[in-house]
Formats: structure tokens, sequence, C-alpha cells
């Protein structure tokens, strides 16, 4: 088949990573997760700016996400956060303490093109220290 100027480019498969993104500053309690630069945002499929990965290609995605928290004044709290796809949580995590915590998440999912992931924090915020330390991490991996 002879590809016409108006055609679109075809779409391929992705291959491994897909998207690596990190966030410098605190995430506030009941916010989607936003980042300040990428390692890695193969074709800016993940909106830094809105905390959104757009599924290109059909199929299984591992999805990986890791932060720090800290409690205020010692007093205990626990942070949740959640992995969305089309705003439903598919994947939770929590944690609970009174100090520095790390808070993690992994999960392998079937996705098709047009579904939007994200990760939510609810009950505690993610790190509150103004710093220029990488406090949150997420990564996408295209599987098959």
């Amino acid at each position: 088949m002879d590809l016409e100027m108006n055609d679109p480019a075809p779409i391929t498969k992705p291959e491994g990573m897909i998207f690596s993104v990190y966030s410098t500053l605190p995430t506030p309690v009941n916010t989607t997760v936003t980042y300040q630069d990428a390692n890695m945002n193969d074709q800016n499929l993940l909106n830094i700016s809105t905390g959104e990965f757009t599924v290109e290609v059909s199929g299984m995605y591992l999805m990986t996400f890791q932060g720090i928290g800290s409690a205020k004044h010692s007093i205990p709290h626990e942070t949740l956060i959640e992995l969305h796809v089309k705003d439903l949580v598919q994947a939770n995590s929590s944690t609970k303490s009174t100090d520095h915590y790390a808070i993690g998440l992994m999960a392998a999912l079937k996705l098709e093109s047009g579904d939007r992931v994200s990760i939510y924090v609810t009950g505690a915020p993610l790190y509150e220290a103004n710093s220029s330390s990488k406090y949150a991490h997420f990564s996408g991996f295209f599987i098959e």
C-alpha cells in the first residue's frame, strides 16, 4: 500500500521505558502529582504540568511511583497514593508515620489507547520541605 502525502505517520509500538519524571515540589492533599522535569519522556506522552500520561498504543504497562512524605510536628499522618486510570482508582498504597517516610506503588495494567494515567495524593501531602531534591518519581514501561 502506497502512503499518500496526507496519511498520518504510522504508530509504532514503544519499547521499554516510556517516561521517567520527577517532582521537587510538595504535593498537597487531594491533588494529582505534577512534575518539574523528565529524565525521559518519549513523545511527551506524560504532560508534566498536569501529571497525566496518555496511552498512545494499547497493551500491558508497568507503572511505578516513589515519593517521600513527612508528618508535621511529630503528629502521625497517613498518606495514601492512588494510581488513576481515566479518573478511576486502579491501585493504591498507604503509609503512616510521625517522621519522614517513603511511599511507593507498582502496578501492571492493561491499558487502551487514549487512557489517561496519573497519581493522586490523599490523607497527608507528599514532602513539604522546600528543596531542589527529587522527592517524587513516576515511571512507565511498555511491557507488551
